[in-house]
């Protein structure tokens, strides 16, 4: 499945606001199980840091990182904000695990459900 956001009305339930906010509502009534929500003419995506260089090949340290593990909150914020933490380290690379849409909100993300569709547990 090529889509890049679904709506789970058994897991999406648990996902906090803070973690998530405006999560769009399930249509309920209308439908049942997992629903694909497409976006048309999606504007491009534009790019923060253009001028970005890669850190030599033969100097990286790299640190594997599974959102849901490395904070108590578990998601995308959180990560972003102990950037600071990981860099002082002497980390100049990360390797994110598996991050797409998986059954329930508690997984390594080996078992992926819609590969291109970012889980929303980790917001």
């Amino acid at each position: 499945y090529n889509t890049e956001k679904i709506l789970d009305p058994v897991n999406d339930p648990f996902i906090p606001s803070v973690t998530y906010p405006s999560l769009k509502p399930y249509p309920t009534g209308k439908t049942t199980g997992i629903v694909s929500i497409v976006q048309t003419a999606k504007p491009q995506y534009n790019w923060q840091v253009p001028a970005f260089s890669k850190p030599d090949k033969q100097k990286l340290v790299i640190y594997e990182l599974l959102v849901r593990d490395f904070t108590a909150a578990q998601n995308w914020q959180t990560l972003k904000d102990t950037l600071g933490y990981i860099k002082r380290l002497g980390v100049n690379a990360i390797e994110l695990m598996p991050f797409s849409e998986f059954e329930g909100n508690n997984s390594w993300g080996y078992n992926p459900i819609f590969y291109f569709a970012p889980d929303k547990a980790y917001g």
